[in-house]
């Protein structure tokens, strides 16, 4: 885990949003062919110090609803910005922001004008509905 990648917005000392990003280390993995014993530990940690792992990937972002549509998405979207694109250069060549439904216009927006982002999925919700004479209804656009 990188420490620099991950944030949590507090209101009163109660915890009110989150947005966690995890290194892409199987740019590191790559090179233990499938095993993690003892020699390949000290090789992860080695290959960890001489090579810069260029991508990292959005696991969570997620704000309480009594807090959302005040601001505080785009409070954490600004404050990660400046630690993840700095001018002195970025910390990542790459942010892949995953997980994020069909029904969630707002997020697909932050994820394609973040800069060197890139969506890997669409995720599409998908029901079976069991009782053929209920009413299926999509999950509401958010």
């Amino acid at each position: 885990m990188d420490e620099r990648l991950d944030w949590f917005v507090y209101y009163n000392g109660e915890p009110v949003a989150v947005w966690l990003n995890l290194p892409d280390l199987n740019q590191w993995f790559k090179y233990l062919d499938g095993k993690f014993d003892l020699w390949h530990k000290l090789k992860f940690l080695w290959i960890k110090k001489t090579r810069k792992c260029s991508k990292f990937t959005g696991i969570i972002f997620g704000i309480v609803p009594e807090f959302q549509r005040k601001g505080v998405d785009s409070y954490m979207i600004v404050e990660g910005s400046k630690v993840i694109q700095p001018p002195s250069g970025p910390l990542y060549d790459y942010y892949e922001m995953q997980w994020i439904g069909d029904f969630n216009p707002k997020m697909i927006n932050v994820a394609e004008n973040f800069g060197d982002t890139f969506r890997t999925r669409r995720l599409v919700t998908y029901r079976y509905i069991f009782d053929r004479t209920k009413e299926f209804k999509r999950h509401p656009i958010l």
